[in-house]
């Protein structure tokens, strides 16, 4: 799995938070999660990912803000309000 680029779970009916295991794909450029029941915060896992580009979130309970200071992050966000 450490190869994985690309990872698309939309629309898969997860609920609970992001899991930090996600942090073994080093590879990961983008991942969407879009149209699940997530909630809680950003891991910091998650935002270590250096090559990790895009990050959809739309359409959970995702709180907007990560652990970390999301301001200096290099990952582009999607956020449930900005599709209403």
């Amino acid at each position: 799995l450490s190869s994985v680029k690309d990872l698309f779970l939309s629309y898969n009916y997860f609920f609970g938070t992001i899991p930090n295991e996600i942090r073994s794909l080093v590879r990961l450029e983008t991942l969407q999660l879009d149209h699940n029941s997530l909630h809680g915060t950003i891991p910091d896992d998650v935002l270590s990912l250096v090559r990790l580009r895009e990050l959809e979130l739309s359409h959970n309970a995702q709180e907007r803000y990560c652990s970390s200071d999301f301001y200096n992050c290099h990952v582009n966000f999607y956020w449930p309000w900005e599709y209403q």
